[in-house]
């Protein structure tokens, strides 16, 4: 079955699963600040949005891939975060390495809504020091 994916910073690691979920035929909806990001996300298939918000709504999944607490207590929190256009049911999936707290906080925030929380943090690694899209390896670091 095909999902609408939402997708929240498309750099490296960010392409390297928009790939794949395009390979696997998913839609996907993504955004980032990055305007080098943005282009080659519209390459990869991404229907790029103007906000994270835009990106997550009508989502079943979204993912985040975020530098800092901060930035991901904004993509998620803020007015115009994520978690306020997330529908119910849907499945937010945090992959930035955060504090437990940040995370904590925002599956709370999410558990208020119906929205589901899980905490994936990912490395990337690759053949070369500056992974693609076709180079990179994502290795998730998740409890049981």
């Amino acid at each position: 079955m095909a999902y609408t994916v939402g997708l929240i910073g498309i750099g490296a690691m960010g392409q390297a699963l928009l790939t794949r979920l395009k390979l696997a035929g998913h839609s996907v909806q993504g955004f980032d600040v990055s305007p080098e990001s943005r282009a080659a996300a519209e390459k990869l298939g991404a229907a790029l949005k103007g906000s994270a918000a835009e990106a997550a709504r009508g989502a079943r999944y979204v993912h985040v891939f975020v530098n800092t607490d901060e930035h991901m207590i904004e993509a998620t929190l803020s007015a115009n975060g994520i978690v306020g256009a997330m529908g119910s049911d849907a499945i937010l999936i945090l992959h930035s390495t955060v504090l437990p707290e940040t995370t904590r906080r925002i599956a709370a925030e999410a558990a208020k809504r119906g929205i589901r929380t899980i905490d994936a943090p990912i490395t990337c690694s690759s053949s070369s020091r500056f992974p693609t899209s076709a180079t990179a390896r994502l290795t998730s670091c998740r409890a049981a």
